[in-house]
């Protein structure tokens, strides 16, 4: 598994070419914004989550419930919280977190 490859895409790519050139039973598995272009390459187009309208009108609590029904803001929790697990998302952040 190679991840984020966008950030040093040529050493990435080299590094595959060559892995595959004296391996060639292993498979690669690359995350990355640009193709490596690398022989025998297949390229899957990953859709974006679906994300909260910036602009959410609910009030109090259930703007913190309606921000969690997007699996965005879900995502966001859950990386705060596994950064930080006292984490709680808050209507003081449902605004931040929405945009």
């Amino acid at each position: 598994m190679l991840d984020n490859c966008e950030h040093h895409l040529d050493a990435c790519a080299a590094f595959a070419d060559a892995l595959l050139r004296e391996c060639p039973q292993v498979r690669i598995l690359a995350t990355s914004r640009q193709a490596l272009g690398v022989t025998g390459e297949v390229a899957w187009q990953v859709p974006s989550l679906p994300m909260p309208p910036a602009d959410m009108a609910e009030e109090g609590e259930k703007r913190v419930a309606h921000l969690l029904e997007y699996a965005s803001s879900r995502l966001f929790a859950a990386r705060a919280q596994a950064v930080l697990p006292t984490f709680v998302l808050t209507v003081a952040e449902v605004a931040p977190v929405a945009q």
